[in-house]
């Protein structure tokens, strides 16, 4: 049986998604650049570089998504440092069906409270591994 998983997104996918936007812009600077000479835009004003650029960088699909993944990589970096969750455990065992905790004597009530404690520097690495991530 084979099991797909997602891969969380690398720094690699974020260069190709800057990669594909400037190669869009490029597309598009050139375009204008063989369209507009003495042309005017729909709005009555040339068509300037600046406004193209920001135009490809708000409506392009992949530089939103490598905006949110540099959101995400930096907001990683808190929790990674951070010990796991203490877990606490309540239990019974050998209860009666008659549901009443007197009538066994071998009726046990647990109650427990652990905490994963890292190794020295563990949590430290992980913390640098995700400011790496995060400015990469």
């Amino acid at each position: 049986m084979t099991i797909l998983t997602m891969k969380s997104p690398t720094p690699a996918s974020a260069r190709l998604a800057l990669m594909t936007l400037a190669l869009s812009v490029a597309t598009a600077l050139s375009a204008t650049a063989q369209t507009a000479n003495g042309h005017q835009t729909e709005m009555g004003r040339p068509l300037r570089q600046e406004d193209v650029i920001s135009s490809v960088i708000k409506n392009n699909d992949r530089a939103a998504a490598a905006r949110y993944m540099a959101i995400a990589a930096s907001r990683k970096v808190g929790p990674a440092g951070a010990w796991d969750d203490p877990m606490l455990m309540i239990g019974v065992t050998n209860l009666p069906t008659t549901w009443s905790f007197t009538e066994d004597m071998m009726t046990m009530k647990m109650v427990g409270l652990s905490q994963t404690i890292p190794y020295a520097g563990q949590k430290d690495l992980a913390a640098a591994a995700a400011r790496m991530v995060r400015h990469d």
